[in-house]
């Protein structure tokens, strides 16, 4: 659902595939432009260095969408799958960058990371 910042603080209707009239209630703090309906928390990797994290690639799965982190947004050039299957508290090498569009846009540089 979609509208003015001012409609989102207002209960709305809409109907369902099925036809069934269904009742939304929204928070004060409710962004959907910001948030782009993705609500689920996305993974990150971490650093010994200042213990720092960083996103793990720059789209996540959330409810079964490909949500894209924000633009700007510290990340580690990892796919999904390759996060799957790190060990948790084991380093790998990792490469350092800025989420732009959806991608992990690299520094160049190369540092240890882990779950």
């Amino acid at each position: 659902v979609t509208g003015s910042a001012s409609s989102l603080d207002d209960t709305s209707n809409r109907t369902s595939a099925s036809g069934e009239e269904i009742e939304e209630d929204y928070d004060d703090n409710y962004n959907s432009g910001a948030l782009g309906g993705c609500y689920c928390p996305a993974a990150h990797l971490r650093t010994r260095q200042g213990n720092f994290s960083r996103v793990a690639g720059c789209i996540h799965i959330c409810e079964e969408r490909n949500c894209t982190v924000e633009h700007d947004y510290p990340c580690y050039d990892i796919t999904l799958e390759e996060f799957s299957a790190m060990e948790v508290n084991a380093t790998q090498d990792c490469f350092p960058g800025i989420c732009s569009n959806g991608t992990c846009v690299t520094t160049g540089e190369q540092e240890k990371c882990f779950k």
